[in-house]
């Protein structure tokens, strides 16, 4: 199997955050027990051992199913090539993914101190927690792409954040979105349009939240600053996460379901959806929504944390 695998990767030509899962699933996962083997000689009881192993030394269910998928991928193509007589990856009893994996929505408060806690990445914070980006999308987020807009069009009218749904600013492909489904244009509340106004005064780099030296911003030198907030404010809590509190947020608040999915650039498999839009009017009531807990947040604040909110500037390495 170790032989023919890598030749696989090349044939498969998989789109690149997929194929990095699945070389790491392959790296971490399936070489190590079975990349000396011969594919006739895998049987099936071999796999059901293997997938059991796995969920005994602590492999989340979510992640053990696309481990799994990897290798009967891998299973299904080497059978097709007469490497394999019959496939052992049939009737494989596969875990069920684990309560404890469901996302946890933080309250705007909890948002306003994880922010705090993360010092010059105040404004990152909470710009990802009120519009619902994802990490690449923050990241790969440039300064001509906030707008202002006045015109004839009501719903576009004041300040819109334009979000490329595929930004991959590490490998330089946060240009002109693939197809116009690819990126969506965001209202922002006039508070955290304020906000974005002092970040992008203290540099002059094309990234909104850049580097110390004004490139494109790593997670792992994000990470120095969010990990020790997270442990200390909300254990546990993902980065990701905070896309998917400003979803329950809009789900509480009643926002409807076309603004939702609009706003989380998520596509409605409903036929009602497609003849749907969203209004200037359900948008400004959103806006409201988000500044009464942003508001809200402040107002809970105890004296001495105040002390310690963002001071545009202090604190970046």
């Amino acid at each position: 199997m170790g032989e023919y695998v890598p030749a696989w990767f090349d044939r498969m030509r998989f789109e690149k955050p997929n194929d990095a899962s699945k070389r790491s699933h392959w790296r971490v996962h399936i070489e190590p027990r079975w990349g000396h083997r011969e594919f006739r000689s895998i049987l099936r009881k071999e796999v059901q051992e293997w997938v059991r192993e796995m969920q005994d030394a602590g492999v989340k269910g979510r992640n053990l199913n696309a481990i799994y998928t990897t290798f009967r991928q891998i299973m299904r193509h080497a059978e097709v090539d007469d490497y394999v007589v019959k496939n052992p990856c049939l009737m494989i009893d596969l875990p069920d993914s684990d309560p404890e994996e469901e996302r946890e929505a933080a309250t705007p408060l909890e948002v306003l101190r994880l922010a705090v806690a993360c010092g010059p990445f105040f404004p990152l914070i909470i710009d990802t927690a009120y519009t619902g980006c994802r990490w690449g999308e923050m990241a790969g987020s440039k300064r001509d792409l906030i707008k202002d807009h006045g015109g004839d069009n009501e719903r576009r009218k004041g300040r819109r954040k334009y979000v490329h749904t595929r930004a991959e600013p590490l490998t330089g492909r946060d240009g002109k979105p693939r197809k116009g489904a690819s990126y969506r244009d965001l209202a922002l509340p006039d508070w955290l349009s304020e906000i974005h106004d002092e970040q992008l005064a203290l540099h002059d780099s094309e990234y909104v939240y850049p580097s110390a030296r004004g490139k494109v911003l790593r997670p792992k030198y994000f990470r120095e600053f969010w990990v020790p907030a997270r442990d200390k404010i909300k254990p546990g809590f993902d980065f990701h996460e905070l896309r998917h509190t400003h979803e329950t947020w809009m789900e509480e608040d009643g926002t409807p379901e076309v603004l939702r999915n609009r706003r989380m650039g998520h596509k409605s498999g409903k036929m009602s959806q497609h003849y749907a839009h969203p209004t200037a009017g359900m948008e400004e009531i959103l806006m409201k929504d988000l500044t009464r807990r942003w508001e809200d947040s402040l107002a809970a604040l105890k004296a001495e944390e105040w002390r310690e909110l963002w001071t545009p500037g202090a604190g970046r390495k």
